[in-house]
């Protein structure tokens, strides 16, 4: 196999676990503000990211290759404004890459990986329309009305 998707998937599993990183801490912020709610949606994002990350390495085994890691920025927010947006953010930049390597695999016939990429860009599509949808929560009700929903 190609080692142009060898690296590919393994630059998808190292933003999967800043990810999950990322999500992780997020939980833990918010469940230290008191906002259980926030708390367990971002628990539960981290549980599908590291689904994410295991389909991963197993494709990578499956070329008889060993995942390398190499771990980017992990963005952390300050408040719950700020977790929302680099959330959405983080997301749209998955599905960009996502849709990337959807291509490279389809141009290379490595239709198995082409299968977990795809997968896996519903799933990122499906966080960034809900911190999509928070994020226009928090513009029309404002911050502290958004807030009481989280608890």
């Amino acid at each position: 196999m190609s080692s142009e998707i060898i690296t590919t998937l393994n630059a998808r599993l190292s933003e999967e676990i800043v990810a999950i990183i990322q999500y992780t801490t997020h939980s833990a912020c918010a469940e230290n503000w008191g906002l259980p709610i926030l708390a367990k949606y971002l628990m539960d994002t981290a549980k599908v990211e590291m689904g994410h990350s295991h389909e991963l390495m197993d494709r990578i085994f499956a070329l008889d290759e060993v995942p390398v890691v190499t771990l980017g920025e992990v963005k952390i927010g300050k408040d719950v404004k700020e977790i929302v947006h680099l959330s959405a953010e983080a997301e749209e930049e998955a599905i960009e890459h996502y849709n990337e390597s959807i291509i490279q695999a389809h141009d290379l016939k490595d239709n198995s990986s082409k299968k977990i990429f795809e997968s896996n860009e519903l799933d990122e599509q499906k966080h960034y329309d809900f911190w999509e949808a928070e994020e226009y929560k928090i513009d029309q009700m404002g911050l502290e009305l958004f807030l009481s929903t989280l608890i």
